[in-house]
């Protein structure tokens, strides 16, 4: 009886060890990287009511990590460095605050409030990747969008935007800066060309300042 008081007795102070040993370990630190709408230089401008929908893309960029592609065919991420979102929120809400003193009112799709917008902008995200090229790592920045009208759900435009950056060392901080740089370089685009765009059927002709 004894011995067998003893065996369990052992068997508690190894599993209490156990847990001790589990609560003591360190979480790795993991950095997040947000993109930020360059809004100081105000550049085009529009007269148009329009509402952002939420971009779309494949489940990798639904997601906060940070999609590499070392080879071919392979996807991998960084442990320690990932998103503050996924980056078809990010994009989308970088866009409405890129947009928003561009142009005379900027909401969201789908609509809570049935408010009055002349242009949707309908955006798919085909690449947002960090790609190594033989010896070279690139930022890779390709989109999809389309102008709607919002009254009889015509296209007004549709085509492609993209980017490609060299990075030197292949750092996540180098990465993230430069799709910084596409993305509000595409902003920057959506703008002008929300600025020369054919006016939506019942409306007042669209004038840039």
């Amino acid at each position: 009886m004894n011995k067998y008081l003893l065996r369990v007795a052992s068997l508690a102070v190894l599993a209490l060890a156990g847990c001790m040993s589990l609560t003591s370990v360190t979480p790795p630190v993991v950095t997040r990287f947000q993109l930020d709408a360059d809004t100081a230089a105000l550049g085009p401008t529009n007269a148009l009511r329009v509402a952002v929908q939420r971009f779309d893309g494949s489940a990798a960029y639904k997601r906060e990590q940070i999609v590499v592609i070392p080879t071919p065919n392979v996807v991998d991420s960084y442990p320690n460095a990932r998103w503050s979102e996924p980056p078809c929120d990010m994009l989308t809400k970088a866009l409405m605050t890129y947009l928003a003193p561009r142009c005379a009112y900027v909401t969201a799709t789908p609509r809570v409030y049935k408010d009055d917008v002349q242009v949707i902008i309908a955006t798919y995200v085909d690449a947002f990747d960090q790609v190594q090229r033989g010896k070279r790592w690139l930022a890779l920045f390709r989109v999809k969008y389309e102008f709607v009208a919002d009254a009889d759900k015509r296209v007004l435009e549709s085509n492609w935007f993209e980017r490609s950056r060299a990075l030197p060392n292949g750092k996540p901080e180098e990465y993230v800066a430069a799709q910084n740089a596409s993305a509000n370089e595409f902003f920057e685009f959506i703008a002008q060309r929300l600025s020369i765009v054919p006016p939506p059927r019942g409306t007042q002709p669209i004038g840039g300042n």
